[in-house]
């Protein structure tokens, strides 16, 4: 893509901050004590499969539950993401049974106007060496940008993705090129690629898209606060 392309919006678009379209509800706390062998789904980390919810082994609760929790319902069309094990995983819930939102499974709640098939979030990972991050994170990355490096432990993790060929020329490739592989490609294989010049690119994205107001100084100075609820739960990570 062009540095002009890149910095093209189709007619109707415009550039958003996420809170200015959505927001995340966290789910409720259920209990193991609360599953049934019949009832209704329970949307946990290990439903967010691939891009839509799989509730074939999903456990099971009391349908009294969508009536006493009804802000933890789940319904045809909802986006769930992972919050925790499943880190950014994003999956639809297709069918016409309502569910039930467990803990750590994040609920996509869009604001009027916008389209839940824009709403999906994407998450990167960006370091120098892969064994500063546990691979958790790693092995939950789709696409990966292998750029120029001489780190041992790295290029034999990146291995596993674009294979030992690749992975053994990149302590040789050039500045600002970078072995390509995964979702974000069309190609099943990895490739090579050049990356765009930043001053270019920022130059051409800036003359369409103007940069919003700074906060304002008092913003700065006051201290802004938040709780986590329900978080009670071992992070696997």
């Amino acid at each position: 893509m062009s540095d002009r392309g890149a910095a093209e919006l189709p007619a109707g678009w415009r550039i958003a901050r996420v809170g200015e379209i959505l927001k995340i509800r966290n789910g409720y706390a259920f209990k193991s004590t609360d599953y049934k062998e019949v009832g209704v789904p329970l949307i946990r980390q290990s439903e967010l499969r691939s891009e839509v919810v799989d509730t074939t082994e999903a456990k099971r609760v009391d349908p009294k539950f969508l009536a006493n929790l009804s802000g933890f319902v789940v319904r045809e069309g909802d986006l769930l993401i992972g919050m925790s094990g499943s880190l950014g995983k994003i999956a639809e819930y297709q069918e016409k049974q309502p569910a039930l939102q467990n803990q750590r499974t994040g609920l996509l709640v869009l604001k009027p106007g916008y389209d839940a098939k824009f709403a999906k979030l994407g998450c990167m990972v960006v370091t120098r060496r892969t064994a500063n991050v546990t691979k958790t994170i790693l092995n939950q990355c789709n696409t990966v940008f292998a750029m120029r490096t001489f780190d041992e432990t790295g290029k034999e993790f990146l291995a596993n993705y674009i294979g030992r060929e690749y992975a053994a020329s990149l302590s040789s490739i050039s500045e600002r090129h970078a072995v390509l592989f995964g979702k974000a490609s069309s190609c099943e294989n990895p490739i090579l690629i050049r990356l765009n010049d930043r001053e270019k690119f920022l130059a051409a994205f800036r003359a369409v898209n103007t940069p919003p107001p700074s906060p304002s100084p008092e913003f700065q100075q006051g201290a802004a606060t938040f709780e986590v609820e329900d978080l009670d739960e071992e992070v696997p990570f």
